[in-house]
């Protein structure tokens, strides 16, 4: 689906730009100090720098793109490289906390998600500067490169916010937490990706 150039008003940009960083600095907060109790620790950075990447940082790069123009167009991939190096963070930390445990690596249907995930949001954002940049872009006007880049975008994403629910399943089956952290992610779906 394209969007017409300024299809996505001002004023709807700035709720979901607002609504994108509150809820990853809070719900990210909220998971990392889970299972109740835990408080913050190393293992914490994980949860938290995840939900930044990949609602914050990731969600607000969809929607800026949403709003047309080349300033947004370079604002939206600076947004998705600044998610790609805040969930390599992310990795960091959680690879330096099973090392810490001694436990092994890339168990968890969770875990190998994840890395798809990361490899996923890296080739896009590979394919966006190389190709579809637009200043330099070798073909930024195919057509077909696009519409593949946001889709494949939009299926990564997708994968990632369900996989970061499921990462909280882990920590937490308290229903009032699921539901804080799961329903907003089913709120912010539709307007970041559709």
């Amino acid at each position: 689906m394209t969007v017409a150039r300024g299809s996505l008003g001002k004023v709807k940009y700035m709720i979901l730009l607002l609504s994108y960083v509150v809820f990853s600095l809070g719900a990210g907060y909220m998971a990392g100090v889970q299972p109740s109790g835990a408080g913050w620790r190393d293992f914490s950075w994980h949860p938290f720098l995840m939900t930044c990447s990949f609602v914050g940082a990731f969600g607000a790069a969809a929607v800026t793109k949403k709003r047309g123009g080349y300033t947004n167009t370079k604002a939206h991939g600076i947004l998705a490289w600044l998610g790609n190096f805040l969930a390599l963070a992310g990795l960091y930390a959680i690879y330096n906390h099973k090392n810490s445990i001694g436990k092994a690596h890339f168990q968890t249907t969770h875990s190998i998600a994840g890395l798809v995930v990361l490899g996923g949001c890296f080739m896009s954002g590979m394919a966006g500067g190389v190709f579809l940049h637009p200043d330099f872009g070798m073909d930024k006007t195919n057509k077909t490169i696009r519409f593949a880049h946001m889709w494949m975008s939009r299926i990564v994403l997708i994968i990632a916010w369900f996989n970061a629910f499921n990462g909280l399943t882990q920590l937490t089956q308290d229903p009032t937490k699921l539901a804080a952290y799961g329903l907003p992610l089913l709120a912010l779906l539709f307007p970041s990706f559709m």
